[in-house]
C-alpha cells in the first residue's frame, strides 16, 4: 500500500512540475526599469484634539439638559422686574408637584384611576407600567402600582414598589409620606404571613 502511494506522490510532483519546465510558448515577463513610480502625495495628518480637563469630583453631573420649556426655567431678561408670588397649594403640600407633568403620563394616569375604579386592575396595572416607561423618575406612578399590587395581595411587590416611590419622592413631602407608609404596612403583612420582611 505505501508503495503505491509513494508511486503517486512521484506521478504527482512529475506532473506538475512539468508544467513549470515546459515551455508553452509564453515567455517569462521581464522587468521594466524605465518606469519611474511618482511620488506619493502626502497625506494630511489628522487633527488632534486636546482632552478637556479633568472634571473636579466635587462638582455634580449633569447627564442631560433640562428641558427648556418648562415655566420654571425660562430666563427672565436682565432688568426685567421679577414677581414672587406665594406658592400654590399643590406645590406647598408636594415639591414635586410643581414641577410640570408631561400631559401624555397625566392622561395614563387618569385612565389608570379609571380602569383601577371599575375594577380593572390588570388594566390598570398595564397602563402604570407603560407610564413607568415613559416618565420612570415620576414618583407617583411607582406609588399608584405599589397601591395596585396591595389591593391584589401582592405585599412583596407593593413593598418593592412602595420604596422605589419613596426613593423618587420629595423629602417629606406627603407621596414621601404616604409610599413609606405602605411600605411599613406591606412589610407587616409580610412578616403576619410568614414572608421575608424587608426591614
Amino acid at each position: 500500500m505505501t508503495i503505491q502511494r509513494t508511486l503517486l506522490l512521484v506521478a504527482v510532483c512529475t506532473s506538475a512540475l512539468g508544467g513549470c519546465v515546459g515551455g508553452g510558448g509564453v515567455p517569462a515577463p521581464i522587468e521594466d526599469r524605465a518606469y519611474q513610480p511618482t511620488a506619493a502625495k502626502p497625506v494630511a495628518k489628522p487633527q488632534v484634539k486636546p482632552l478637556p480637563p479633568p472634571r473636579d469630583p466635587s462638582l455634580p453631573v449633569v447627564n442631560a439638559l433640562p428641558d427648556t420649556d418648562s415655566p420654571l426655567l425660562r430666563a427672565t431678561p436682565l432688568g426685567a422686574p421679577v414677581s414672587i408670588s406665594a406658592p400654590t397649594s399643590a406645590s406647598s403640600q408636594d415639591p414635586a408637584a410643581a414641577i410640570a407633568r408631561p400631559a401624555v403620563i397625566s392622561k395614563i394616569l387618569d385612565e389608570a384611576a379609571a380602569a383601577e375604579k371599575s375594577g380593572q386592575h390588570a388594566a390598570a396595572r398595564a397602563k402604570l407600567e407603560r407610564a413607568v416607561e415613559l416618565s420612570p423618575r415620576d414618583a407617583e406612578v411607582w406609588f399608584r402600582l405599589a397601591q395596585i399590587s396591595a389591593t391584589e395581595g401582592d405585599w412583596s411587590q407593593a413593598r418593592s414598589l412602595a420604596d422605589r416611590a419613596h426613593s423618587l419622592a420629595a423629602i417629606g413631602s406627603p407621596l414621601s409620606e404616604e409610599s413609606g407608609a405602605l411600605s411599613k404596612k406591606a412589610d407587616a403583612a409580610l412578616s403576619a404571613s410568614g414572608g421575608p420582611a424587608g426591614h
